[in-house]
């Protein structure tokens, strides 16, 4: 038996998928897709326990996780002088970081 936990329905799916570009819902199971399609072969995987979320038209896309860090913008931070609150809580404290990184910085050389 077809059985799901979640259906959106009656909505804009964006399926990311060339050959079957949109659909009207989608079916949830254990956090994963289960079905995509029209709201009737979605209403397929419906149980009395399945929670219906009417979409109302709006669009629905595919999320994903992603911990949104930059590896060459994170990487050209560490070269750079800290100046986070925590570390430069006064004006003195940031002149000082800037100071003692140009002592350390060759004549020419730009500060970060």
């Amino acid at each position: 038996m077809r059985k799901s936990d979640v259906i959106f329905f009656n909505g804009d799916v964006l399926t990311m998928d060339d050959s079957f570009p949109q659909a009207s819902a989608v079916a949830v199971k254990d956090g994963m897709i289960a079905a995509v399609g029209d709201d009737s072969f979605v209403y397929e995987w419906k149980t009395e326990d399945t929670e219906i979320i009417d979409l109302n038209g709006k669009t629905l896309m595919p999320g994903f996780i992603e911990s949104h860090i930059h590896p060459t913008i994170y990487g050209s931070t560490l070269l750079e002088i800290d100046c986070r609150p925590e570390t430069a809580p006064a004006m003195e404290d940031l002149l000082q970081k800037v100071n003692e990184e140009a002592v350390k910085t060759p004549e020419g050389r730009q500060i970060y």
